[in-house]
Protein backbone atom coordinates (compact mmCIF):
# COMPACT_ATOMS: atom_id res chain seq x y z
CA UNK A 1 0.00 0.00 0.00
CA UNK A 2 1.17 3.25 -1.02
CA UNK A 3 1.52 6.55 0.72
CA UNK A 4 1.07 9.59 -0.82
CA UNK A 5 3.42 12.41 -0.10
CA UNK A 6 3.72 16.53 -0.96
CA UNK A 7 7.35 18.02 -1.78
CA UNK A 8 7.49 21.41 -0.60
CA UNK A 9 10.77 23.63 -1.51
CA UNK A 10 11.61 26.63 -3.21
CA UNK A 11 14.23 25.08 -5.36
CA UNK A 12 13.26 23.39 -8.26
CA UNK A 13 16.69 21.27 -7.98
CA UNK A 14 15.81 20.16 -4.52
CA UNK A 15 12.41 18.83 -5.57
CA UNK A 16 13.53 16.79 -8.36
CA UNK A 17 16.38 15.48 -6.17
CA UNK A 18 13.63 14.24 -3.25
CA UNK A 19 11.26 12.86 -5.94
CA UNK A 20 14.20 10.91 -7.79
CA UNK A 21 15.10 9.24 -4.72
CA UNK A 22 11.61 8.53 -3.78
CA UNK A 23 10.99 6.93 -7.32
CA UNK A 24 13.73 4.63 -5.98
CA UNK A 25 11.45 3.63 -3.26
CA UNK A 26 9.00 1.38 -5.71
CA UNK A 27 5.68 1.62 -5.26
CA UNK A 28 6.12 2.19 -1.48
CA UNK A 29 5.15 6.09 -1.73
CA UNK A 30 3.08 7.73 -4.05
CA UNK A 31 4.47 11.36 -5.06
CA UNK A 32 1.05 13.71 -5.43
CA UNK A 33 2.74 17.02 -5.76
CA UNK A 34 5.22 19.82 -5.36
CA UNK A 35 4.79 23.43 -4.40
CA UNK A 36 7.46 25.69 -3.89
CA UNK A 37 6.05 27.80 -0.95
CA UNK A 38 3.78 27.29 2.08
CA UNK A 39 1.12 28.95 0.75
CA UNK A 40 1.03 26.93 -2.35
CA UNK A 41 1.61 23.40 -0.84
CA UNK A 42 -1.99 24.41 1.76
CA UNK A 43 -3.51 24.98 -1.78
CA UNK A 44 -3.12 21.65 -2.70
CA UNK A 45 -3.71 19.81 0.51
CA UNK A 46 -6.87 21.34 0.31
CA UNK A 47 -7.58 19.54 -2.37
CA UNK A 48 -5.48 16.38 -2.12
CA UNK A 49 -4.58 15.63 1.76
CA UNK A 50 -1.33 13.63 2.08
CA UNK A 51 -0.12 11.42 3.90
CA UNK A 52 3.47 12.68 4.55
CA UNK A 53 4.29 16.07 3.75
CA UNK A 54 8.46 17.53 3.37
CA UNK A 55 8.83 20.57 3.40
CA UNK A 56 11.46 23.33 3.78
CA UNK A 57 12.18 25.48 6.24
CA UNK A 58 12.94 28.88 4.65
CA UNK A 59 10.81 29.86 2.18
CA UNK A 60 9.37 32.91 0.83
CA UNK A 61 5.82 33.96 1.26
CA UNK A 62 4.95 31.14 4.10
CA UNK A 63 7.98 29.15 5.42
CA UNK A 64 7.86 25.79 6.59
CA UNK A 65 7.48 26.63 10.24
CA UNK A 66 4.09 27.75 9.13
CA UNK A 67 3.00 25.29 7.23
CA UNK A 68 3.98 23.05 10.00
CA UNK A 69 1.61 25.33 11.96
CA UNK A 70 -1.24 25.05 9.69
CA UNK A 71 -1.00 20.72 8.92
CA UNK A 72 -1.04 20.00 12.84
CA UNK A 73 -4.44 22.33 13.18
CA UNK A 74 -5.90 21.00 10.12
CA UNK A 75 -4.33 17.70 9.32
CA UNK A 76 -2.89 16.28 12.54
CA UNK A 77 -2.92 12.91 10.96
CA UNK A 78 -0.27 13.69 8.70
CA UNK A 79 3.47 13.14 9.37
CA UNK A 80 5.88 15.74 8.69
CA UNK A 81 9.90 16.40 7.56
CA UNK A 82 11.61 19.02 7.64
CA UNK A 83 14.21 19.77 5.02
CA UNK A 84 17.35 22.15 6.73
CA UNK A 85 20.73 23.25 6.08
CA UNK A 86 22.78 23.24 9.35
CA UNK A 87 22.69 26.86 9.96
CA UNK A 88 18.94 26.43 10.20
CA UNK A 89 19.37 24.31 13.45
CA UNK A 90 17.36 26.61 15.66
CA UNK A 91 14.34 26.25 13.38
CA UNK A 92 14.58 22.84 13.33
CA UNK A 93 14.39 22.55 17.41
CA UNK A 94 11.38 24.98 17.23
CA UNK A 95 9.66 22.52 14.30
CA UNK A 96 10.10 19.45 16.37
CA UNK A 97 8.87 21.49 19.19
CA UNK A 98 5.66 22.49 17.00
CA UNK A 99 5.28 18.51 16.20
CA UNK A 100 7.64 17.39 12.94
CA UNK A 101 8.45 14.01 12.74
CA UNK A 102 11.82 13.78 11.15
CA UNK A 103 14.63 16.34 9.50
CA UNK A 104 16.70 15.66 7.17
CA UNK A 105 19.98 17.98 6.58
CA UNK A 106 19.55 19.02 2.80
CA UNK A 107 23.34 19.17 2.10
CA UNK A 108 23.98 15.65 3.47
CA UNK A 109 21.25 14.13 2.23
CA UNK A 110 21.60 10.40 1.73
CA UNK A 111 19.05 8.38 -0.53
CA UNK A 112 19.36 5.48 2.56
CA UNK A 113 18.23 8.61 5.35
CA UNK A 114 15.65 9.58 2.42
CA UNK A 115 13.88 6.42 1.99
CA UNK A 116 14.69 5.21 5.78
CA UNK A 117 12.98 7.63 7.61
CA UNK A 118 10.13 7.37 5.11
CA UNK A 119 9.62 4.07 5.77
CA UNK A 120 9.72 4.29 9.44
CA UNK A 121 6.84 7.47 9.05
CA UNK A 122 5.00 4.99 7.07
CA UNK A 123 5.22 2.15 8.92
CA UNK A 124 3.71 4.42 12.10
CA UNK A 125 1.06 5.96 9.89
CA UNK A 126 -0.09 2.40 8.77
CA UNK A 127 -0.05 1.11 12.65
CA UNK A 128 -1.85 4.28 13.78
CA UNK A 129 -4.79 3.66 11.29
CA UNK A 130 -5.12 -0.08 12.28
CA UNK A 131 -5.51 1.63 15.92
CA UNK A 132 -7.93 3.94 14.87
CA UNK A 133 -10.03 1.09 13.53
CA UNK A 134 -9.55 -1.01 16.22
CA UNK A 135 -10.50 2.09 18.86
CA UNK A 136 -13.72 2.58 16.59
CA UNK A 137 -14.75 -1.07 16.36
CA UNK A 138 -14.49 -1.27 20.11
CA UNK A 139 -16.50 1.94 20.74
CA UNK A 140 -19.24 0.56 17.99
CA UNK A 141 -19.44 -3.12 20.19
CA UNK A 142 -19.72 -0.76 23.61
CA UNK A 143 -22.21 1.39 22.20
CA UNK A 144 -24.44 -1.80 20.71
CA UNK A 145 -24.08 -3.92 23.75
CA UNK A 146 -24.71 -0.81 26.15
CA UNK A 147 -28.26 -0.61 23.93
CA UNK A 148 -28.70 -4.31 24.22
CA UNK A 149 -28.42 -4.23 27.93
CA UNK A 150 -30.91 -0.83 27.96
CA UNK A 151 -33.51 -2.11 25.98
CA UNK A 152 -33.35 -6.10 28.12
CA UNK A 153 -33.55 -3.58 31.56
CA UNK A 154 -36.26 -1.48 29.98
CA UNK A 155 -38.12 -5.23 29.06
CA UNK A 156 -37.30 -6.70 32.53
CA UNK A 157 -39.34 -3.28 34.21
CA UNK A 158 -42.34 -3.53 31.32
CA UNK A 159 -42.94 -7.47 31.96
CA UNK A 160 -42.72 -7.96 35.75
CA UNK A 161 -44.63 -5.79 38.39
CA UNK A 162 -41.65 -3.05 39.05
CA UNK A 163 -41.69 -1.00 41.81
CA UNK A 164 -41.19 3.12 41.67
CA UNK A 165 -37.79 2.77 43.22
CA UNK A 166 -36.71 0.41 40.44
CA UNK A 167 -37.91 2.36 37.62
CA UNK A 168 -36.05 5.14 38.78
CA UNK A 169 -32.89 3.36 38.95
CA UNK A 170 -32.93 2.63 35.32
CA UNK A 171 -34.30 6.01 34.45
CA UNK A 172 -30.76 7.54 36.32
CA UNK A 173 -28.50 4.44 35.06
CA UNK A 174 -29.18 4.98 31.37
CA UNK A 175 -29.99 8.97 31.42
CA UNK A 176 -33.30 8.62 30.38
CA UNK A 177 -35.25 11.92 30.97
CA UNK A 178 -38.36 11.44 33.07
CA UNK A 179 -41.45 12.19 31.09
CA UNK A 180 -43.69 14.88 32.93
CA UNK A 181 -46.50 15.54 30.70
CA UNK A 182 -49.87 13.02 30.85
CA UNK A 183 -49.74 9.83 29.60
CA UNK A 184 -53.03 7.57 28.24
CA UNK A 185 -51.75 3.75 28.67
CA UNK A 186 -53.27 1.50 26.64
CA UNK A 187 -53.46 -2.63 27.34
CA UNK A 188 -53.42 -5.25 24.63
CA UNK A 189 -54.24 -8.86 25.16
CA UNK A 190 -53.36 -10.94 22.10
CA UNK A 191 -55.94 -13.92 21.43
CA UNK A 192 -55.02 -17.24 21.13
CA UNK A 193 -51.04 -16.07 21.90
CA UNK A 194 -49.41 -19.47 22.07
CA UNK A 195 -50.82 -20.71 19.07
CA UNK A 196 -49.66 -17.17 16.91
CA UNK A 197 -46.50 -17.50 18.42
CA UNK A 198 -45.85 -21.06 17.59
CA UNK A 199 -46.99 -20.45 13.69
CA UNK A 200 -45.48 -16.63 13.67
CA UNK A 201 -43.35 -16.36 10.35
CA UNK A 202 -40.14 -14.28 12.23
CA UNK A 203 -39.84 -17.52 14.64
CA UNK A 204 -38.75 -15.29 17.38
CA UNK A 205 -41.01 -14.59 20.47
CA UNK A 206 -39.02 -11.00 20.50
CA UNK A 207 -40.11 -9.70 17.13
CA UNK A 208 -43.68 -10.61 17.18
Amino acid sequence: MAVSLLIVDDEILDRIGLKTIITMGGDEFDVVGEASSGTEALAILERTPCDIVLTDIRMPDMDGLELLKHIQERWPETKTVILSNYSDFDYVRTALRLGADEYIAKLEIEPEEVLGKLGELKAKLLAEREKRREVLKLESKATRYGREVKERRLRELLLRPSSRQETDEWLREFDVATVRDELSVALVRIARYESLLANNRFESERLL
